[in-house]
């Protein structure tokens, strides 16, 4: 059983990757573990917990949070679900964060690669908040310790005025 929150939330992180998604699997891990504490029944804790996960409408959130296993669930008691899961919070709250800019919504699996990077190469337990922006095209945006850099054709384009003009004349005299 894990009992330290730096634990479990290593735990966490193992399959989640954006900081919405942290925050909303938060929530379900708590309700899930708030009925299988106070629901008097004869199944055992982790299988309160799997029925309780079982009847989600949100499945990728039900299947990441069934995959953080039954060591998670099992570190919280009667006594303890406020604290420990008030530490959780607090600890999520403290993550270096990564405000990422793309032109489009990306797929889970595309995140997932993003915050694998991320954490291997800029630090480690590093969550992403992405927002879609179509300004971005053709590059990304992201905002890291509070500075904004913007690597989207718009803004080369701007720092660059004429660029593409004096290509194309080039390109039209070679003809």
């Amino acid at each position: 059983m894990i009992t330290d929150t730096s634990a479990l939330l290593q735990k966490m992180l193992e399959n989640t990757y954006a900081q919405a998604d942290m925050y909303r699997r938060l929530s379900v891990l708590r309700q899930c573990v708030e009925y299988a504490v106070f629901t008097e029944t004869s199944m055992s804790y982790e299988e309160e917990c799997t029925l309780f996960l079982s009847k989600l409408d949100n499945r990728e959130d039900a299947i990441a949070v069934q995959a953080w296993g039954d060591d998670v669930f099992r570190a919280f008691t009667k006594k303890n679900i406020g604290k420990l899961m008030q530490e959780l919070q607090e600890k999520v709250d403290t993550l270096p964060l990564l405000k990422l800019y793309v032109a489009v919504a990306l797929p889970e699996e595309e995140v997932a690669k993003i915050a694998k990077w991320c954490r291997a190469e800029v630090r480690d337990g590093m969550l992403l908040d992405m927002q879609v922006d179509p300004q971005v095209a053709g590059g990304c945006a992201f905002v890291w310790d509070d500075t904004h850099h913007d690597f989207s054709f718009h803004s080369r384009m701007k720092a660059v005025p004429g660029a593409i003009t004096q290509e194309l004349e080039k390109y039209a005299k070679n003809e």
